[in-house]
């Protein structure tokens, strides 16, 4: 999958999330980030507002779960996700942490099929 559509699907993803349904098709977030051709060097304030914010979206879920527990290395990690996006010295690196992030949290702890986003 292209840097472009993981960034789309991620914003998707988070925002279909915190609406309690389905991932969200492009440009249907409030700021219409949720959009691969925003994935692009001369929008990289925009691909990491859209990140940043998604990442926030999916973490603070995570970490505000009543019945989850993380260890404190854990939780450090998780929190550290969206500090990381606004601090990505380019788009590069931004997608080089999306791809992080898919792996290693979106796949990890989230079903993210055709249904609605849920906790596994």
């Amino acid at each position: 999958m292209s840097m472009e559509m993981r960034y789309e699907k991620l914003v998707g993803y988070a925002f279909g999330f915190a609406k309690g349904g389905k991932m969200l098709d492009r440009g249907e977030d409030p700021a219409r980030l949720a959009d691969a051709d925003v994935f692009q060097a001369h929008r990289i304030a925009e691909a990491k507002t859209g990140a940043a914010y998604s990442m926030a979206i999916l973490t603070s879920a995570l970490l505000n779960h009543p019945t989850k527990e993380y260890s404190d290395d854990e939780r450090e990690r998780l929190s550290s996700f969206t500090g990381q996006a606004i601090a990505a010295s380019d788009i590069a690196a931004l997608g080089e942490l999306i791809a992080d992030f898919d792996k290693t949290v979106t796949k990890e702890y989230f079903n993210c099929g055709d249904g609605p986003i849920r906790f596994k």
